[in-house]
């Protein structure tokens, strides 16, 4: 999650989400890299929000 930030930061969509899927492995990673998305793409920042609380909006 210490490189994706960085990649967050530059605003580097494309190699972020190359770490997604090996982060995807692990819990604590996984939910460090839904944060960063929601930085990285604020127009979907609630979806993320909602798949991580397991609610859907009605």
């Amino acid at each position: 999650p210490k490189i994706a930030a960085a990649l967050v930061g530059a605003g580097d969509r494309e190699n972020f989400e190359r770490l997604l899927v090996p982060c995807a492995y692990y819990p604590d990673a996984a939910y460090a890299m839904c944060g960063l998305a929601a930085k990285l793409y604020p127009e979907q920042a609630g979806d993320v929000a909602e798949v991580v609380m397991g609610t859907t909006a009605s």
